[in-house]
Formats: C-alpha cells, structure tokens, sequence
C-alpha cells in the first residue's frame, strides 16, 4: 500500500520469473474501487505500472495479472491512497513560514 499528496507519482512493481525455458511471462495491472471487481488498466503490460499526476479517481485497488503459456497468477492488491495533508516549510532570511491544508 502507498500513500501520495495529489499531483505526485505512484509506482508498482512485481518480480516474476517463469520456470520453463520457452514460457515468457504477460503482465497485465488491473484495477479495483472495491477490491472484488477489477477492471484492466490499458497499456500496462509491463512488470511496474507508473502512474502520474495522481488524482483522487486514481484511488484504490491495483493489482497484477501474469499469465505464461502453461500457468496464470494474480497478485495480491495494493491500495494506492491520497495523503489528506500536507505541511511545508520555508525560510526567507530570518522569518520561518509554515503552511498546512
């Protein structure tokens, strides 16, 4: 599970390695509201999944689908989740800022 303020990155990854010598492996990210009904993500079939600019529509349950030409595994989910705030801190010369939301 992972956590990120709005607008940040998030990123996924899983090892996998196939046992028989001619089987390669398919990946496939999926996504969930619920964490029963998934849906696949599109373009994600690579072993990590990227996402950018994080919004709240991004939250939820990610997980991978692997599939070779003798076997399927499904990860288990993670939730990707919005921190609710954040605090920075600033110094200009002598005066030291902070701001919360």
């Amino acid at each position: 599970d992972t956590g990120v303020f709005a607008g940040d990155g998030a990123l996924f990854s899983i090892g996998a390695t196939a046992t028989f010598p001619t089987s390669s492996i398919n990946y496939t990210w999926q996504k969930s509201t619920d964490d029963v009904n998934y849906v696949n993500i599109s373009n994600s079939n690579n072993s990590t999944l990227s996402l950018t600019d994080v919004q709240i529509s991004d939250t939820g349950y990610y997980r991978c689908y692997l599939t070779s030409n003798l076997s399927y595994k499904m990860s288990d989910s993670a939730i990707l989740y919005l921190n609710s705030s954040s605090s920075y801190l600033w110094s200009n010369e002598e005066d030291i800022y902070s701001w919360s939301n």
